[in-house]
């Protein structure tokens, strides 16, 4: 039986995402200006939490997703995050309001 070209792999890929990883947003054209891309180091100075409480809350869709800049899922991709996606998030966080001591 004779074999197709390529060895026998279809010619079209299917993209799956990786297990844990949270899937891409629909693409939107931005209307609010990109001023700033933050590292991972920005980010937690800014919302005051650790390196595992923000991937956590990416995965339960709490906190805006990185973008992957550079070939996907290679060793030379880095990961951003949006200025204003993050300063949405901040602005938009719960408020605790003061409130009375409670008893035991």
């Amino acid at each position: 039986m004779p074999r197709s070209q390529g060895g026998g792999r279809s010619a079209r890929r299917s993209f799956s995402i990786p297990r844990g990883a949270v899937p891409p947003p629909t693409r939107v054209s931005p209307t609010t200006p990109i001023k700033k891309m933050l590292t991972k180091q920005d980010v937690l100075d800014l919302v005051g939490v650790s390196a595992v409480t923000l991937w956590s809350w990416i995965r339960q869709g709490i906190f805006p997703p990185a973008v992957v800049i550079g070939p996907e899922g290679g060793h030379r991709s880095t990961q951003r995050w949006i200025d204003y996606e993050v300063q949405n998030f901040l602005v938009n966080a719960p408020r605790r309001l003061p409130g009375r001591a409670r008893s035991r």
